[in-house]
C-alpha cells in the first residue's frame, strides 16, 4: 500500500473538514473517495477521447478506462463513437462475405431433420 501526502491551504482544509463532518467521514477518507471517483471519470474520458480520435484501439482504450468490457462497450455506444476498423480490414471482410459459397459454410451439405409433421404425412401417404 502506498501513502500520499498533500498540502491544503487553511481555507481548503476547512472546506473539506466541514463536508467530512456532514458526511460523518474523516478528512483523509473523504479525500481518497473523491480522488478515486474523479480518477475513474478522467480515465474513462481519456480512453474514450483517444479511441474516438483513432489514437488507440478498442482493447487498449478499454484497459485504460478501468471499466469492465461491457461497461466500456456501452460507454462507446452511448458516446456515439464509430468502431475503429481500418478500411483495408472492412474491404477484406466484405470481399470474403461476397465470395462466400454455401459449400464453405456447409461442407457436408444441408441436412434437413424430419419434423413430426413430416412423419404424419408419410404415415398418411401409405
Amino acid at each position: 500500500m502506498k501513502q500520499i501526502n498533500l498540502r491544503l491551504t487553511e481555507e481548503e482544509f476547512l472546506g473539506v473538514e466541514q463536508i467530512a463532518k456532514i458526511l460523518n467521514q474523516s478528512v483523509p477518507s473523504l479525500l481518497k473517495e473523491l480522488s478515486l471517483k474523479e480518477l475513474t471519470y478522467i480515465r474513462k474520458k481519456i480512453a474514450l477521447d483517444l479511441y474516438s480520435q483513432k489514437k488507440m484501439g478498442f482493447k487498449r482504450a478499454w484497459k485504460i478506462s478501468g471499466l469492465s468490457f461491457y461497461e466500456f462497450q456501452q460507454a462507446v455506444i452511448s458516446a456515439g463513437i464509430e468502431p475503429n476498423v481500418p478500411e483495408a480490414m472492412v474491404d477484406e471482410m466484405i470481399n470474403l462475405a461476397l465470395n462466400l459459397q454455401k459449400e464453405d459454410i456447409f461442407p457436408n451439405g444441408i441436412i434437413r431433420e424430419r419434423s413430426s409433421d413430416d412423419n404424419k404425412n408419410s404415415i398418411n401417404d401409405d
